[in-house]
């Protein structure tokens, strides 16, 4: 939940509260943008089989932390402890399912296109990528759009939901553990009225939401207000 200033997650079968964060200042918001951008400078210029020798290691850290993320998970969201070790797994599988054909996925190919003298298509990155994530699968929804925009030679920053904040956390922490020291993978900890002003700022270049439809039409007016590609993903009031 947010409280005053705060991203606070509370144990929903304890009702406990389990964890505080402060929310970031405007400027340690741009202070991290800046960071994400600088590293995209970089980051666009590796190989596909540089990205995918550290998807796979980053894989592997989470395979170490399996654990301890399952029981986190658990925590944040009352998840049974055996769907919450799934959703690290299915999060592994995707890692590496990416790593496998990264290759293949961003390999250019040509185009028959009749009159065309020549036509072709290519992968180009755009820049940083905010994302934003649901409480539901606070890891899983994380990972399925971070790993195609890093692969892609994107840097992301990611916003997990204000109720699972511990979680976001260590997802940055794990990336790190795996290579990503640059600013390559951001957490971000904002408000929701801290959402406007990141997606509106001119170095994020691309915004991806998974949530409510009423969180999706708010950020899909401000795409649009600052000309920003989205993708979004609309649910319900049924988290589960």
């Amino acid at each position: 939940m947010q409280s005053e200033g705060k991203a606070c997650s509370t144990n929903p079968f304890t009702g406990e509260t389990v964890g505080e964060q402060n929310f970031l200042s405007k400027d340690e918001i741009n202070k991290r943008i800046q960071q994400s951008w600088d590293a995209f400078c970089k980051w666009r210029r590796t190989s596909p089989t540089e990205r995918k020798n550290m998807f796979n290691k980053f894989a592997d850290i989470l395979e170490k932390h399996k654990d301890k993320l399952a029981k986190t998970i658990t925590l944040e969201t009352g998840k049974v402890i055996t769907q919450a070790r799934r959703e690290v797994e299915k999060s592994i599988e995707f890692i590496r399912y990416y790593s496998q054909n990264a290759e293949e996925f961003l390999k250019p190919c040509d185009l028959n296109i009749p009159d065309a003298k020549k036509c072709y298509l290519r992968f180009e990155p755009l820049g940083p990528i905010f994302n934003m994530s649901s409480y539901n699968y606070p890891l899983f929804q994380n990972i399925r759009r971070a790993i195609p925009a890093l692969l892609m030679g994107n840097t992301v920053l990611s916003r997990s939901s204000s109720l699972t904040p511990q979680i976001g956390m260590m997802i940055e922490e794990l990336y790190q553990e795996a290579g990503f020291k640059n600013g390559e993978f951001l957490n971000l900890i904002s408000s929701q009225d801290q959402t406007e002003m990141i997606i509106c700022n001119s170095k994020i270049r691309g915004v991806a939401y998974v949530g409510s439809l009423s969180g999706g039409q708010a950020v899909g007016s401000f795409a649009g207000k600052c000309s920003k590609k989205l993708i979004t993903e609309n649910g319900s009031n049924d988290t589960f």
